[in-house]
């Protein structure tokens, strides 16, 4: 409201009010400071999202601004510019998982069961330290939830992380887990400084298409440009 007042006082009219994006859904949910704390200092597990109707999302962003932008512009007696809302995150996040492979089990004296997976936070996305995701084993869909695990990624940094306490079906080497949502931001914020990024598969009509390969290391390297008798431009 004070852009649009001192836009006015300028001799400008906007016709158009981008309000932005990041909408999230109702399962998924950002930890906040003090759960990210509990979760690095103690390693207590990030609370799951409270569900509820995704429907009244966009209903509750357009009443908030037909209210307070409507009631601003009948106060100053300015024309009203057309709003513009980015729902892309709460229109794709539910159309895309992520599947991890576990390489080991590591049983400790002290502490929780650590899974080591094949991707964490450090090459994935620092979403997953940002926010609650459900995570089912693929190829168990259907087992009992046993015991509780912190899900780790290769590298040996605390920060490659996936979640903490998930009690899942007992895990093994090769089972394959399903981070839920990953709709949006996940593919754009991927790096390879764990090692080359993984394929992305879409299915269409229950048929899957493969739509951008793996990462190989030859694709890591293949800009590098080579210095002395073998230079390349």
């Amino acid at each position: 409201m004070p852009f649009l007042e001192d836009a006015r006082r300028q001799g400008l009219v906007p016709d158009v009010l981008d309000i932005g994006g990041g909408y999230n859904i109702s399962t998924l949910k950002e930890i906040d400071l003090w759960e990210a704390i509990r979760l690095f200092a103690w390693n207590k597990p990030q609370r799951p999202p409270q569900f509820k109707p995704q429907t009244l999302l966009l209903g509750e962003v357009a009443q908030a601004c037909a209210g307070t932008l409507g009631g601003y512009c009948r106060e100053k007696r300015t024309p009203c510019p057309e709003i513009f809302v980015e729902p892309g995150r709460a229109l794709s996040a539910s159309s895309q998982l992520l599947l991890l492979g576990v390489k080991s089990v590591v049983e400790r004296k002290k502490g929780r069961l650590a899974a080591i997976c094949d991707g964490g936070a450090m090459s994935l996305s620092h979403l997953l330290l940002s926010e609650y995701h459900s995570i089912f084993v693929a190829n168990k869909a259907d087992g009992p939830a046993g015991r509780r695990y912190n899900l780790y990624g290769s590298l040996p940094t605390p920060l490659d992380f996936v979640a903490a306490e998930r009690r899942l079906p007992q895990l093994a080497s090769g089972d394959v887990l399903a981070v839920m949502d990953t709709g949006a931001y996940f593919t754009s914020l991927s790096n390879n400084f764990a090692g080359p990024r993984p394929a992305i598969v879409m299915v269409d009509n229950c048929e899957p298409r493969l739509i951008r390969r793996r990462e190989t290391f030859e694709d890591i390297f293949s800009r590098d440009t080579i210095f002395g008798d073998g230079e390349r431009r």
